[in-house]
């Protein structure tokens, strides 16, 4: 007989869950609060903002600027 419920779910010790909860916001936080600044020092706000979504953003500017990034002799930087 199954109730849906993971097999693991029976091993954690109580109280433990908290713990993991509170981890994981821990490492969620520190992650992407350090995106967030890198992206706000690397890319104007108004452009941040003016854009779909930061991912769309940060993809036009790595995909305009990838050229001065080659490594060919014969392209001008």
């Amino acid at each position: 007989m199954s109730t849906g419920t993971p097999s693991y779910v029976s091993l954690i010790k109580p109280g433990a869950f908290p713990l993991v909860l509170r981890n994981l916001h821990i490492s969620a936080i520190l992650l992407n609060s350090t995106l967030m600044i890198l992206v706000l020092a690397l890319v104007p706000l108004d452009v941040t903002l003016g854009g779909a979504n930061v991912l769309s953003v940060l993809a036009d500017i790595v995909s305009s600027t990838n050229s001065t990034l080659s490594t060919d002799p014969k392209v001008s930087m």
